[in-house]
């Protein structure tokens, strides 16, 4: 009875200790733009968001942009249980890096300072595709793969709203700017795709009508200006109750157990 008795008391609380940060590239990223529905851009090496009121570098309207980014969770469930233990840790927050470039050179980004929105969509069925703005006319884009406007509207691109930033916009002198945008605490829903070592989809949208970002993609000739999340992960442990709550379990047990003796015929 004793020894039923301990094993009872022992209480498997999801206690955090230190934390430890992993990071990881997207595996896909690329951007559409409403007034080029049929172009795809997922081999450039810049990633656009866009509302209807900006401009490029020559003053000219560029219109909307939207950016879709997907990130394979595998090898860093992998990378994080190897350190932990399987499955023995959580997610603390997760935060993603990226490079501004407040005035590209190419007049097919658009220009502006405002905010954007970071949304966590649960559809994976998108291509990144091979087009990119052609550096003679940029206007154009060698496509017929990968995903376009006109095909980012047949998805599901619903999901809660990550969280809201600013960029820096044209008005600076610096060739590039770190923008660090932290998602802070994940859904559940997002967080166990993560632990799980899932795919998974952001999908970055104007919160208003001025903005005109461009930022580094994953095909950036400059390896250091390239985007990526960075996941801090914190350790579970199982622990023990404090004595005084041990005792007091001990007693509610022991009173459970003579209840039950006391009923038996």
């Amino acid at each position: 009875m004793r020894s039923g008795l301990v094993a009872a008391m022992v209480a498997v609380l999801a206690l955090p200790c230190a934390a430890v940060t992993f990071t990881m590239e997207p595996v896909q990223d690329s951007y559409v733009r409403a007034w080029a529905p049929d172009d795809n851009y997922g081999s450039a090496g810049g990633t656009s968001v866009a509302g209807a009121s900006a401009v490029n570098g020559d003053g000219v309207a560029n219109g909307p942009a939207e950016a879709f980014m997907q990130f394979d969770a595998g090898p860093l469930a992998a990378a994080v249980d190897a350190h932990f233990g399987h499955h023995h840790w959580a997610i603390e927050s997760a935060v993603l890096h990226t490079t501004e470039q407040p005035n590209p050179n190419n007049p097919v980004y658009g220009l502006g300072e405002g905010q954007f929105s970071i949304q966590w969509i649960g559809t994976q069925a998108w291509d990144e595709g091979t087009g990119y703005p052609d550096p003679v006319d940029p206007t154009a884009s060698q496509t017929g793969d990968g995903i376009t406007y006109n095909i980012s509207r047949s998805l599901d691109l619903t999901g809660p709203v990550l969280g809201t930033f600013a960029n820096t916009g044209p008005n600076t002198t610096q060739k590039f700017v770190d923008l660090i945008c932290d998602l802070g605490a994940l859904p559940p829903g997002l967080a166990d795709d993560l632990r799980d070592g899932e795919l998974m989809s952001l999908y970055l949208t104007p919160a208003d009508a001025d903005i005109g970002l461009q930022f580094a993609a994953r095909d950036n000739k400059t390896e250091e200006r390239r985007p990526y999340l960075a996941v801090e992960a914190v350790e579970q442990q199982a622990v023990i109750p404090e004595p005084a709550t041990a005792t007091l379990l001990a007693i509610g047990l022991l009173a459970g157990a003579g209840r039950l003796r006391r009923r038996r015929p």
